[in-house]
């Protein structure tokens, strides 16, 4: 048996009690009141538990359907399939996912062991997206190990900390909801393929103070609007920015919405650009570092535009192949599944 198949059955074992938890290091925008407000080096990681959830509970038929189909991993014996392997991106990480089976041939828990071998650097992220733990187990088990616990819809999500070892586990809650189902990445426009940043999680002050200045809402207009935002190198620099979509009556209109880009500069936040007919989800790309947008209403038929950066502004370019010329593996899908907050 090798060692990634041994792990995922000694984390089974701990979740069923054969065996009787651990701030870390979200990255820094500039060493400001943003770092507060998300772990900027974890992209991809809430979309790959999302699937996660929803990969509770099917056959195998089912679970090849999830990231790219995965290894079949067979019995000792050869005879039948006790789970799947996948490759997946979990908190800034490539990792490898092992599903074990239920006696029905069903995934009743998903496991990937982590790089860090504290499970504590790992705490910050899952807190920012499912709140504080539900339970924490910080007496060792007879094995070494404690645990923190969060629970979200229908899935128990443990974080472990064994000797020189951390590792996360998904499995059904006790108290089972609804069925997940994952989200429609991209629409029709967007392929597949092209992997998803999901937005930030909670309100965010300084970019809420930025939109109220910059679009002049007032205080009783502010119940109205609302904004979701995603932090990542947009102009290539090597500074972190914030790409901002704020919908509402007041900045939006039956050709969409507004978006502000900005970031911080010697502590306070500054605003680079602002946009006007954006629509969620849109395409940032590296080659050229440009924004793609569908553009729709009005009146006017549907059209996929490209926004290249020039002399430090985005500008709508005339090529008529936009997705034709995209290069998938330098572009990343942002606002997907977006969670929008009110000012």
């Amino acid at each position: 048996m090798n060692k990634k198949i041994a792990a995922s059955i000694l984390l089974t074992c701990l979740s069923m009690g054969f065996m009787g938890a651990a701030q870390a290091f979200p990255s820094l925008l500039e060493k400001n009141e943003a770092a507060l407000y998300t772990p900027l080096r974890h992209t991809g990681t809430r979309w790959t538990l999302t699937h996660f959830f929803a990969l509770l509970g099917k056959n195998d038929k089912e679970a090849a359907e999830f990231f790219g189909g995965g290894t079949p991993t067979d019995s000792a014996d050869g005879t039948f399939t006790i789970g799947r392997t996948y490759p997946v991106r979990l908190f800034g990480e490539n990792r490898e996912a092992g599903t074990l089976y239920d006696r029905d041939g069903k995934v009743q828990s998903i496991t990937v062991q982590l790089e860090d071998s504290r499970a504590a650097a790992y705490e910050p992220v899952l807190t920012w997206y499912y709140g504080a733990p539900t339970k924490v187990q910080s007496v060792p088990s007879e094995a070494g190990a404690t645990y923190t616990e969060w629970t979200h819809e229908n899935a128990r999500i443990r974080l472990y900390q064994m000797y020189g070892l951390s590792a996360l586990e998904v499995t059904p809650s006790e108290k089972r909801g609804h069925t997940v189902t994952p989200p429609l990445w991209g629409g029709k426009w967007i392929p597949e393929d092209i992997r998803r940043i999901t937005s930030g999680m909670k309100k965010f002050p300084p970019l809420e103070r930025a939109i109220i200045k910059t679009y002049g809402i007032d205080e009783a207009e502010r119940k109205d609007t609302r904004y979701a935002y995603e932090i990542l190198d947009l102009d290539g620099d090597g500074t972190l920015d914030v790409l901002a979509i704020v919908s509402g009556p007041y900045t939006s209109g039956t050709g969409g919405d507004s978006a502000l880009w900005g970031t911080f500069r010697n502590g306070t936040f500054e605003v680079k650009q602002t946009f006007t007919l954006m629509r969620t989800p849109l395409i940032v790309t590296a080659d050229p570092t440009s924004l793609i947008v569908r553009r729709s209403g009005g009146g006017a038929p549907s059209k996929i535009v490209r926004l290249d950066l020039k002399d430090g502004k985005f500008a709508e370019s005339q090529d008529e192949n936009v997705m034709k010329n995209l290069k998938k593996d330098k572009a990343v899908v942002l606002f997907d599944g977006v969670r929008e907050m009110r000012l």
